[in-house]
């Protein structure tokens, strides 16, 4: 059984920061790290912004995307996305 204390903890990355972490970023950094082995880690980002990236952009790693629930616990792995969309509140949205 697995407590709360010997869990890796969870990294979360948010994509999209208008300072400039946008999707290549993130993508190419979680190609690439060798945090997986000590964490599990998460992006929180459009789903279907990341694939197109994935397959518009040249040079990006060859990685799956998976959607997941923010409350999966599975592990990360440097060739598959873990992705937990954001919420997206439709009444909140209007431009005043």
């Amino acid at each position: 059984m697995t407590t709360p204390a010997s869990r890796p903890p969870s990294i979360v990355v948010t994509c999209g920061d208008p300072a400039g972490i946008g999707p290549e970023v993130v993508l190419k950094a979680w190609a690439r790290s060798p945090a997986h082995a000590r964490a599990r880690l998460r992006v929180v980002a459009d789903p279907e912004w990341l694939s197109a990236t994935l397959a518009a952009v040249p040079g990006m790693p060859p990685l799956g995307v998976t959607v997941i629930d923010a409350a999966d616990e599975r592990p990360s792995s440097a060739d598959r996305v873990l992705v937990v969309a954001p919420a997206v509140d439709r009444k909140s949205t209007r431009l005043n």
